[in-house]
């Protein structure tokens, strides 16, 4: 009995002590209820005099109150910068805790509402007023931890920023105004909402520009943000309306324009940010750059399936394995790419292939718009392609690029618009220029200015041969050294200062294609070649009438014919060694004859290597004999109409504005020292 009235004592106790904590915590917590504001204002001051302490920026806060205990309201938050120059306003701010957070001392937010909020991050005069957020003032803080490049710290931003995020989040009536290049931008967020890592956003664009004009677009954004280490983060982005599209950007005088549908992008990378994966694909895209195309190009499907891979200890190296694929219009390709980079110079390398394809599918996926020229053309059999482009930034000018595409049971069934095999017979030749038709005439025999291969000088025939395309007769429409050395010569001039061009190439620009420098156009007529001397559709002899018979040797002067006669007042067939290398020497820049010449109308001293080179090459070859060779000299009599021509001086000729000085000239007629030797492959037709 007595050993039951204590312990019945000691549980009297134990719940009267257990009653009296209660007691104390719950007036301890009421007591915190009713003195919540003013607790938590006493913090914010802290906080608010810490950062104006650190940045000397001013920060106001007309009222905040509490609502229970897990809820805070704020509103008319404003942030001063240094000068005084309103940088960010917040009407009202809505913050959501979770007790059991609380009671963890932990920040982290369940809930964010914002409204009404306002951010300027620069003025009109392109001052950055956030400038002040890494000022002197503030805090230095150990970067001992921080990543060692740019990208790494991105990935280290993005990972904090999802540490932060709260599980719901909300913006209304967000708008952020700001210059670029003295223009008014506007970017509005009427409403984003973020939960359980899906976003939901709109994005309003607004440009005033200095003239008044107004640009306006609208995006809507949706997707998932996740950790890029455990799940797939992927965003959804499409034109609100019919006036978003096209976006264009500029740079000076030149812009690109691009529009889509629908722009898709998902990624996702291992522990250590060194493997990514995901698809990037734009549906309905249109693209409208100069030095692309001089129309817009479109493309109804496209994407990229990448596995990427980066070195980011040093950020210097990123590659893409050729797992990856590529896809236009339903045309795949496996893609590789490498960039390596030291000593602050990149390298670049990229692979291309496919293996074995139906050719029809290239085909069809061809953009018609630029290229019209194979349009309808309908194939049979199999393709198999291979690219290859190698550039290092040390030593450009070892420069490597090869394409190929090798046929498998491959033919022609049609040609559709154009077909190529009509110039195998007499045709009519339309000359433009700057887009105008400037002439026509028939190139065959009906014509009084067509001359037969037969009956060109051979001086004339090999002298062109070897200035323009030393191996016309071995190879099969292209040469990659002649390739090679126009891209190393364009890098290093940043412009296209070298063309590259075989006779086959020119041929085929000079009958179907512009004049204009663009990668679509250079994209077509190495299609255009690729079946006329792969298939056979034109022999090389008359490929080469053709060319000798078309090419411009003057100012409007077209054909061999005419260009005897101009120069030399004789037929194509009485020639001399000396005047045919002079005539090769003009094909370049036929327009600019005039500026080979001397007041005394003789050849000025830079042509004598160029004589000289293209004399060994036409003894080498037994054109000419060395007795020919020997008595070779570095100047010709101009004895035709073009002789008036040299009575003008260079200011009244010169009407293309391009660069002629000498150094000019010895650029482009170098390339004759630069053609390999081959055997004479046209005795047939001395």
């Amino acid at each position: 009995m007595l050993i039951g009235m204590n312990l019945l004592t000691m549980n009297r106790r134990k719940f009267f002590l257990i009653g009296l904590i209660f007691v104390v915590v719950f007036t301890g917590v009421f007591a915190l209820f009713f003195k919540r504001d003013q607790i938590l204002w006493t913090v914010i001051e802290k906080k608010i005099e810490k950062f104006e302490r650190n940045t000397a920026a001013k920060v106001s806060v007309r009222s905040f109150a509490m609502e229970g205990l897990g809820k805070m309201n704020v509103s008319d938050v404003v942030v001063l910068t240094p000068e005084k120059d309103t940088f960010v306003v917040v009407h009202n701010a809505s913050v959501k805790f979770s007790i059991s957070q609380l009671l963890r001392f932990s920040t982290h937010i369940d809930e964010l509402e914002l409204s009404g909020v306002r951010l300027y991050p620069n003025d009109q005069y392109g001052r950055k007023k956030y400038e002040f957020l890494r000022s002197n003032h503030a805090e230095v803080k150990d970067t001992t931890d921080l990543p060692a490049n740019k990208f790494s710290s991105f990935l280290h931003n993005y990972k904090k920023v999802l540490e932060l995020l709260p599980n719901s989040l909300s913006f209304s009536d967000v708008l952020v105004v700001g210059y670029k290049d003295g223009n008014l931008i506007r970017a509005s967020f009427p409403e984003t909402f973020l939960r359980d890592g899906r976003l939901e956003s709109q994005v309003m664009y607004r440009l005033t520009e200095q003239n008044k004009s107004v640009l306006e677009k609208c995006f809507i954004l949706s997707g998932n943000i996740n950790d890029l280490t455990e799940a797939t983060s992927s965003f959804k982005i499409y034109p609100g309306n019919v006036n978003s599209m096209p976006i264009t950007l500029k740079k000076g005088d030149e812009s690109l324009s691009f529009s889509f549908d629908t722009l898709f992008f998902s990624c996702k990378t291992d522990e250590e940010y060194e493997h990514w994966s995901g698809d990037l694909s734009v549906s309905s895209l249109g693209i409208d750059y100069a030095r692309l195309a001089s129309l817009p190009i479109q493309i109804d499907t496209c994407s990229l399936r990448y596995n990427l891979s980066f070195s980011l200890e040093p950020y210097d190296r990123v590659e893409l394995d050729s797992n990856s694929v590529i896809s236009f219009n339903g045309f795949e390709l496996n893609p590789y790419f490498l960039y390596e980079k030291s000593d602050s110079l990149p390298r670049i390398y990229f692979q291309a292939k496919k293996d074995d394809f139906e050719a029809q599918r290239l085909f069809d996926a061809l953009p018609i718009n630029v290229f019209p020229h194979v349009e309808g053309i309908k194939t049979k059999g199999n393709l198999a392609y291979a690219c290859t482009f190698d550039l290092d930034f040390h030593k450009t000018d070892s420069v490597r690029f090869s394409s190929s595409m090798t046929k498998k049971d491959f033919a022609i069934d049609s040609y559709g618009k154009i077909d190529f095999r009509s110039v195998g017979q007499p045709f009519t030749y339309h000359v433009f220029e700057n887009g105008v038709e400037e002439t026509s005439f028939v190139v065959g025999p009906e014509n009084p200015d067509f001359t037969p291969i037969q009956e060109i000088s051979p001086y004339l025939r090999h002298a062109v041969l070897y200035s323009e395309d030393g191996l016309f007769y071995s190879h099969k429409g292209f040469l990659e050294t002649a390739m090679n050395a126009a891209i190393a010569k364009d890098i290093q001039e940043k412009r296209f200062a070298r063309g590259g061009s075989t006779i086959s190439m020119q041929l085929v620009k000079n009958l179907w294609l512009s004049r204009e420098k663009t990668l679509s156009r250079k994209v077509e007529e190495a299609i255009i070649v690729w079946m006329v001397e792969n298939n056979r559709l034109l022999s090389k002899d008359r490929m080469y009438e053709i060319y000798l018979n078309i090419i411009e040797w003057g100012p409007h002067i077209y054909g061999v014919r005419q260009a005897s006669h101009f120069y030399f007042a004789k037929e194509p067939s009485e020639l001399t060694p000396e005047e045919a290398i002079f005539m090769a020497s003009v094909i370049p820049r036929p327009k600019k004859f005039m500026w080979f010449f001397d007041e005394n109308h003789d050849l000025k001293p830079f042509l004598t290597a160029y004589f000289d080179v293209l004399g060994d090459k036409l003894l080498r070859h037994n054109i000419i004999t060395q007795q020919q060779r020997d008595e070779l000299t570095h100047n010709v009599v101009i004895s035709g109409a073009a002789k008036a021509y040299l009575r003008h001086s260079v200011k009244e000729l010169d009407d293309e504005g391009e660069d002629d000085d000498e150094s000019a000239l010895i650029n482009v007629l170098d390339k004759a020292m630069r053609n390999e030797d081959i055997p004479n492959r046209t005795n047939k037709t001395n």
